[in-house]
Formats: C-alpha cells, sequence, structure tokens
C-alpha cells in the first residue's frame, strides 16, 4: 500500500504547463479587465514556474542531483542542458512583476497582459523541446497543447491521462 494521491497522475510540470495553456484560452473569452489580468499573472507565473518545474525533475530524477544542487540558479540548470537563452522576457517580468514586486506604480498591469503570456508559452515549449534534443529523448507530448487541455467549448480541464 502507498500513501500517494494522484488525481491527474502527472508530473508538476505537466500541471502547471497546462494551466498556464488553460488561462490563456481563457483570457481571450473574458470580458471583465480585472479577471483578464489574474488570468494573465497566474497563466505568466505557472509556465516560467513549469520550466523551472520541468528543469528540476530532469536533473533530481535522471542527473540525480542533490537537493542542495538543485538551488542552482535558473540560467547555471540551463547551461547544464548546454543551453543559452538569451532572454527570457517572462521570465524577467514574473520575477520583476510578481515574485520580486518593490514598484510601488501599476507599471506590471501594462507589462503582463496575453501577449507576453503566449511568448511565456511559446518559450516555455521551446525550451522543453531544446531540453528534451540535448537529452535525446522524445519531448513530451503536452507541450503541443494537444491532449491535455479539454477541447470541448467548456475550456475545462481534462482529468484524464491518456
Amino acid at each position: 500500500m502507498t500513501d500517494k494521491v494522484w488525481r491527474w497522475n502527472c508530473k508538476l510540470s505537466w500541471e502547471l504547463f497546462s494551466s498556464a495553456v488553460y488561462d490563456y484560452r481563457n483570457v481571450s473569452s473574458e470580458k471583465k479587465v480585472h479577471r483578464k489580468h489574474a488570468m494573465c499573472k497566474n497563466g505568466l507565473f505557472s509556465s516560467v514556474t513549469a520550466v523551472e518545474a520541468y528543469l528540476n525533475e530532469a536533473l533530481s530524477q535522471e542527473e540525480k542531483w542533490s537537493q542542495n544542487k538543485l538551488k542552482k540558479s535558473f540560467n547555471d540548470k540551463l547551461l547544464f542542458f548546454d543551453l543559452d537563452i538569451p532572454k527570457y522576457e517572462a521570465k524577467t517580468i514574473r520575477n520583476n512583476f510578481l515574485v520580486h514586486h518593490k514598484r510601488i506604480d501599476q507599471r506590471y498591469s501594462i507589462k503582463i497582459n496575453s501577449s507576453i503570456l503566449l511568448d511565456s508559452i511559446e518559450t516555455a515549449q521551446e525550451i522543453i523541446a531544446r531540453i528534451c534534443f540535448k537529452r535525446g529523448v522524445i519531448f513530451p507530448y503536452w507541450i503541443t497543447c494537444v491532449n491535455f487541455v479539454n477541447p470541448s467549448h467548456d475550456l475545462d480541464i481534462s482529468l484524464s491521462n491518456e
């Protein structure tokens, strides 16, 4: 008997990435500006964190990195896979306006929008695909945005991992 509970039977990176895509799909139909902005913030946070989770999963499970070593910077982890992402704008915006927000104005309302959310999702796809290429493994199907977000018109996330 195991004490593990599996709701989606998935990895954290998959769950975060699907949440970002889910938020992006809902932004286009949302009428309320505040809700639209909230979805963009949540999606941005989820997509960037999905990449970080994917890196940590790959490094801890396959490269056997210790918890201490996993505390290295995001760029150090990318360099381990010989990836140089010159500018990950979404991560910079997430860090400056969501995680380490120190501004006293509302500039983040302008910076965080559906355009930066889409860019963040596409950059997450590219980074994960390139990591897989460097590792010589096929990329996870879910980065293509297929078979994890329910294609029905109610825009709900499917709990099936088939």
